[in-house]
């Protein structure tokens, strides 16, 4: 049986961490999704290659 993988990414702006968003992935694609929290920030997101 294959399962998806899936991890959190934390950032820190200033002191106070901020959970950035979702990572999945899957034997076929890998997608990331942002927290609300980090999108009202504004601040740039994750680059991934």
């Amino acid at each position: 049986m294959k399962t998806d993988r899936e991890a959190v990414v934390w950032t820190r702006i200033g002191m106070r961490p901020v959970k950035m968003g979702r990572i999945y992935v899957t034997d076929s694609e890998c997608r990331f999704t942002y927290s609300e929290d980090f999108l009202k920030t504004g601040l740039p997101g994750v680059g991934i290659l």
